[in-house]
């Protein structure tokens, strides 16, 4: 495999120091701190390795890849590029990650069943329960074949199976023979323990979470037959009160002397029949639960009520509205911290990551100074450049690809917007067919609710006629369905005026509507809010274009221009015909019929702020009686 294909089934990657070098969490264990290291070799080969210890048949198997998918050159196994990696990890600064403080920091020497040194693990604790392992010196042997505290089976009979070597410690403190797996609850069971443990009485005590219920089980099931017995041991049973992922050390450390605890768990131990192997629990049903498994969580905002996180909110409206404008407004905000226009003005955020997509406005002509104008935090704003893409990595990159989830995952964004939705849909999938997007939008909203993404998904509105909210959504209802929040946005009857409408809302109450301009300087400006819906405007906007309106409105433009001497700047235009009761839409609707009938043409003079736009009257068009063309 290549190193950009093992880094796309990775999670968390990061660059590393020189091209074609990253890092990333580790498949193979409970990796809070990238402790993964890929790298391409100048021959072609690639070196994946653990820094935390776990092998190759680990990373190979939680990959879901063949062993030889991972083998490294001949010059990597003689130790050419080992030493290179451990001097680099001995002289690297450590990550600061926001765990509160510093703990403890624990080493445990791990050795072969006679007492032969191998490896020595670091374990750092930190304030919030973070566990951050580490392995230290070069190993002088694969230390996932070992068990910590390996040598104590060679005297005793029974031996006390435990989830970290915390609890062996607590466990040899108090004169018992225990061990542990060397990577906790995502440690794979092998052979080889099995065998260090085979004829002896062996006490399973599980840590009080799902992921250490599941190790003692596998333990259990691995042990049953080969050990001469086998006991697992619940310690809710005997502490009512255990939080969550509490273990033997957390039950000790309720009393200040350990040894009545013990003792009461291999009274419980003794007690209870031979563990019964069970079987291996299967994948699909175990995703089946009673609703009492479910916790009940409030819905979180990226934007209060308008913008849930972790969801689909979709965007629709007509060409030139200003759909660009306005999510530009949106994440530039979101970037620096400022509050949006749609946010409340008590309204309080922290700068965030923001990715968008689009394959529409060029990012280098237009969208990076339409964002730094609007004081958005560049470094804060991420967006694939498909113009550097000359190797066609990018190719793919869907809605429910691999590749998008790989890049949520690693940037994990709070925001990310799609514009429009049809860029990012696969050429054979046919979006008016609702099985066929409710398959491609699904992976998107796991994903969301897994890094709390929200998205933003644009959208063009379709020309139907007397359409209005989810019949004007264009290609697919799906996009309706699959949001939990619907934005739609359109002109209404005054000039320049736009309205942004909440037209579904599954998490809170429909919003006010939100009426804007945009500015001369092409910035989004709230104007006011209004109770009309989407429905509403489009009833106006009918009405606006009803033929008999129209032709007044064109008469006027004419009788105007002529009054004017055949040229008048637009904005003056605008005004007279507003002061006549015509709307905005009116006479964007007149001008359009004129111009195209080559009535009228636009003119600019000036530049920059001086910059004027004129409409003037062409020679071949026919005058109202009582306009006079002054020549």
């Amino acid at each position: 495999m290549t190193v950009d294909e093992i880094r796309l089934l990775l999670r968390g990657w990061k660059n590393g120091s020189r091209p074609k070098q990253y890092k990333a969490l580790c498949p193979a264990h409970d990796d809070r701190n990238p402790s993964l290291s890929i790298t391409e070799t100048e021959n072609g080969h690639v070196l994946v390795k653990c820094w935390a210890g776990c092998s190759q048949t680990d990373i190979a198997r939680a990959l879901n890849v063949s062993e030889d998918d991972l083998k490294p050159s001949i010059a990597a196994k003689k130790g050419k590029f080992q030493t290179n990696f451990t001097t680099k990890r001995k002289n690297k600064t450590k990550p600061k990650e926001d765990h509160g403080k510093l703990l403890r920091t624990d080493f445990y020497k791990y050795t072969d069943i006679d007492g032969n040194f191998i490896r020595t693990k670091k374990m750092e604790r930190y304030e919030d329960g973070t566990k951050d392992p580490s392995w230290l010196e070069e190993k002088h042997g694969d230390q996932t074949k070992y068990l910590y505290n390996l040598p104590c089976v060679k005297t005793a009979d029974t031996i006390f199976l435990v989830e970290g070597e915390k609890d062996v410690e607590t466990l040899k403190a108090c004169g018992r023979a225990a061990v542990s797996v060397p990577n906790g609850a995502n440690s794979n069971w092998l052979e080889e323990y099995t065998e260090y443990l085979k004829g002896k009485n062996v006490i399973v005590i599980q840590d009080n979470d799902e992921p250490g219920k599941k190790l003692a089980i596998r333990e259990c099931n691995a042990l049953t037959g080969q050990a001469a017995s086998v006991k697992l041991v619940d310690l809710s049973q005997l502490w009512q009160d255990i939080p969550e992922h509490g273990d033997i050390t957390d039950y000790c450390q309720t009393q200040n002397d350990h040894k009545p605890i013990i003792k009461s768990v291999e009274t419980m131990a003794a007690g209870l029949p031979e563990y019964q192997k069970q079987e291996p629990i299967d994948p699909f049903l175990s995703k089946f639960k009673s609703l009492d498994e479910f916790s009940e969580e409030e819905t979180n905002w990226l934007i209060p009520y308008w913008i849930p996180e972790g969801q689909i909110t979709l965007f629709t409206a007509d060409g030139g509205v200003g759909k660009t404008t306005t999510w530009c407004e949106l994440i530039a905000n979101i970037s620096n911290g400022t509050p949006t226009f749609l946010d409340s003005s008590e309204c309080k955020r922290e700068p965030g990551k923001v990715m968008f997509l689009t394959t529409e406005d060029s990012v280098r002509k237009k969208l990076r100074r339409k964002l730094r104008e609007a004081g958005a935090n560049l470094k804060n704003i991420i967006t694939p450049d498909f113009m550097d893409d000359k190797d066609g990595v990018l190719k793919g990159l869907d809605l429910s690809s691999e590749k998008m989830n790989s890049a949520i995952r690693a940037f994990k964004p709070v925001l990310c917007v799609f514009d429009p939705v049809q860029g990012f849909i696969p050429a054979d999938v046919n979006m008016g067919s609702r099985n066929e997007m409710r398959h491609i939008l699904a992976p998107l909203i796991n994903i969301g609710e897994e890094c709390k993404t929200a998205f933003l998904i644009v959208s063009h509105s379709n020309k139907r006629k007397g359409a209005f909210g989810r019949d004007r959504i264009a290609d697919s209802a799906d996009l309706w369905d699959a949001s939990r929040s619907v934005m739609m946005a359109g002109y209404t009857e005054e000039q320049g005026v736009r309205y942004l409408s909440n037209e579904k809302n599954n998490y809170a109450e429909l919003q006010q509507t939100v009426l804007f301009t945009i500015n001369e300087n092409g910035r989004l400006e709230k104007v006011g809010t209004s109770w009309k819906r989407d429905r509403e405007y489009m009833q106006e906007y009918s009405i606006a274009q009803s033929p008999s309106k129209r032709e007044d409105c064109k008469e006027f433009i004419l009788h105007a221009l002529g009054e004017a001497g055949g040229k008048m700047p637009i904005k003056e235009l605008e005004d007279q015909a507003k002061e006549n009761g015509y709307s905005d839409r009116t006479l964007r609707r007149a001008k359009d019929d004129l111009k195209n009938s080559k009535e009228i043409k636009y003119l600019q003079t000036g530049h920059g702020k001086e910059k004027t736009w004129y409409i003037e009257l062409l020679t071949t068009a026919i005058l109202p009686e009582s306009a006079e063309l002054i020549s």
